[in-house]
């Protein structure tokens, strides 16, 4: 018996959406034994002992959640079992960090490297199904995200390396839409985003149940939204505000009004589509200059920008 049912490669640069997309993933595979290996080193290395953070959900033995690599890098027969059990879903995902710079700069080789791919039934079994995604944003907001958050990040800084690899991945993502692979999947996080019907049709290609109550929550891996943080997150309820009374006569309850507001509404509610309007500098000017950036983007993702971007 092949040890997963369905192993997942996941692949973006960091602030793509990443972290939404794979909890969705997950999402789609409720009640099953599923295993995410978070931010795996690229190139010739097993991912269950270089993943920043492990989560499993419905694995005997192992709590469902979070548990961090330091919990369990002492304990090499741990996670030697938690490789062997059999999983309906294997996720592992690859961000762009300062690692994939030392031997290649070439970011789509690094996230496939060939010395990985000799070993990968070795290091994570054999499986009945393997699928790459790579993740794409519109590269408006995707770096206005990126130079928001650059110095709280563990990737790349530099923005012209990063809008190097965006080019890279939009051309990948291109060819994949002009040509589709059965074994790869790319995921327009915009589209992903806003239009329900493009969520039914990527839950249908990974062999899922449709189930879209991820979209509501800000993942809270990676910081969550740049702009936002977590204040968005649709984990909190009416029933919640109301359970707690006794807050309303407490002062700084209307101080923080306006962050449980927007927990009600929900993650949905972001403004995840218009980032670059809050970004206003020399580099984010650069970027919506660069003629090859607008036309990757206008054919993976439409009119992001207005044409009256530079108005007073």
């Amino acid at each position: 018996m092949k040890r997963n049912k369905l192993e997942i490669r996941v692949c973006g640069l960091q602030r793509s959406g990443n972290h939404a997309i794979i909890n969705w993933i997950i999402g789609q595979h409720k009640e099953k034994k599923v295993c995410f290996l978070n931010n795996v080193r690229h190139g010739d290395y097993n991912p269950f002992y270089t993943a920043r953070e492990i989560f499993v959900y419905n694995i005997e033995k192992f709590p469902d959640g979070q548990i961090y690599q330091q919990l369990i890098s002492d304990d090499v027969n741990l996670l030697q079992n938690l490789q062997s059990i059999p999983k309906d879903l294997l996720v592992f995902s690859y961000e762009d960090d300062n690692n994939c710079l030392k031997k290649n700069t070439e970011i789509l080789n690094s996230f496939y490297s060939q010395e990985f791919s000799q070993k990968r039934t070795c290091y994570l079994g054999e499986s009945e199904q393997r699928i790459d995604a790579i993740i794409i944003r519109d590269p408006y907001n995707f770096l206005a995200s990126r130079l928001k958050r650059r110095e709280q990040l563990t990737g790349i800084k530099d923005i012209d390396t990063i809008v190097k690899f965006w080019k890279d991945i939009a051309q990948e993502a291109i060819r994949l839409e002009e040509n589709p692979e059965p074994s790869k999947i790319v995921f327009n996080y915009n589209r992903w985003f806003s239009d329900k019907k493009y969520r039914r049709q990527l839950s249908h290609k990974l062999g899922g149940t449709f189930d879209d109550s991820s979209t509501k929550v800000v993942s809270s891996i990676g910081g969550g939204s740049s702009f936002d943080g977590l204040n968005f997150s649709g984990d909190l309820k009416n029933s919640d505000i109301f359970s707690k009374w006794k807050k309303l006569f407490q002062l700084d309850t209307y101080y923080k009004l306006d962050k449980y507001l927007k927990m009600l509404q929900g993650a949905k509610k972001m403004k995840v589509l218009e980032r670059w309007k809050e970004v206003d500098d020399s580099e984010m000017q650069k970027i919506l200059l660069d003629q090859e950036i607008t036309t990757f983007s206008q054919i993976l993702f439409g009119d992001v920008t207005s044409r009256n971007i530079f108005s007073p």
